[in-house]
């Protein structure tokens, strides 16, 4: 079935995210952080401004996307590169010589897949956490109004 194929790699991704940003523990259930999301998502709706707000904060602490965000702008400060794509490379390599990631590349079947930090560029457009435009020669833009937002203001749960 069809349906299958795509069901099993979104599962699959929605639960380590899930995991990430420690939503739920070891044996399935709602950590604090958790149930207020899921709370906030009853209340307000998934779509909501506030659960939102809610889960980029979330993902920005718990993540440790703030950090990641914040190392990249670093480097791409320090070295500008002409795309986004021969940035985000050389940042992976510099990410892996520190011991801050660790990836298997031979899993790559064929260009495109598996890219480091393919989903972290993704959700930081759609949280609006990052320019859709990556200038000539850098650096990277983050939308650092929208993320001071969300790490300063008190959300629902706070």
């Amino acid at each position: 079935n069809k349906g299958e194929c795509y069901a099993t790699p979104y599962k699959k991704n929605s639960f380590t995210f899930i995991r990430h940003l420690n939503l739920w523990d070891e044996n399935g259930y709602l950590t604090p952080d958790g149930f207020e999301l899921h709370k906030t998502a009853r209340m307000y709706g998934a779509n909501s401004k506030v659960f939102i707000d809610e889960l980029g904060k979330l993902t920005l602490f718990n993540g440790k996307h703030l950090d990641l965000i914040l190392d990249l702008q670093e480097y791409s400060n320090k070295y500008r590169e002409a795309s986004l794509k021969d940035l985000i490379q050389k940042f992976t390599k510099h990410y892996a010589e520190q011991g801050k990631i660790k990836f298997n590349p031979s899993r790559r079947k064929k260009e495109g897949q598996n890219e480091q930090f393919r989903y972290e560029l993704i959700f930081w457009r759609k949280f609006n956490l990052l320019s859709e435009i990556y200038p000539e020669n850098g650096p990277i833009e983050f939308n650092i109004r929208e993320i001071t937002r969300l790490c300063t203001e008190k959300t629902r749960q706070s």
